[in-house]
């Protein structure tokens, strides 16, 4: 590698449709002092795994400070991305990152037990199958079975 890369950020682990994932870069020389590389050096390229239809996911890179860069990436469609960072003709990283719809399957999102509120709770212990109505701040409703 030409330069000393470091990466991080949301947008390395996961995302959820509609909300920008930023990846930070930070490029430095040898002594460890930052190097300015035009924002074109950092190319940065997310690929849908499995995609249903033809999809575009709109990438900018931009400057933060001396050496450091923001790439903010959206994808509009629910899937597996193939995220391949490369700086100044380098691979630094290939990594897979999900993107989730969070209006989609409420299963598929990490959910507060202390923010759900039951309602309607007809529960007859002779009964196998229970029906409840969850709703909650960040929740749509939705019918669960037990």
């Amino acid at each position: 590698p030409k330069h000393a890369v470091q990466i991080s950020g949301k947008g390395l682990e996961r995302g959820r449709l509609g909300k920008v994932s930023p990846i930070f870069v930070k490029v430095t020389n040898e002594s460890k002092e930052p190097v300015d590389l035009d924002v074109d050096l950092i190319q940065v390229t997310a690929e849908l795994k499995h995609p249903i239809h033809p999809t575009v996911v709109k990438i900018t890179v931009q400057k933060s400070n001396l050496g450091e860069y923001v790439v903010r990436y959206l994808p509009q469609q629910e899937g597996d991305y193939k995220v391949t960072v490369v700086v100044d003709g380098d691979t630094i990283t290939e990594k897979v990152v999900p993107w989730r719809d969070p209006f989609g399957n409420v299963f598929d999102i990490p959910i507060d037990p202390t923010k759900v509120l039951l309602l309607d709770l007809p529960i007859d212990v002779e009964t196998p199958h229970i029906n409840l109505l969850a709703g909650g701040p960040g929740l749509r409703e939705a019918q669960l079975h037990r």
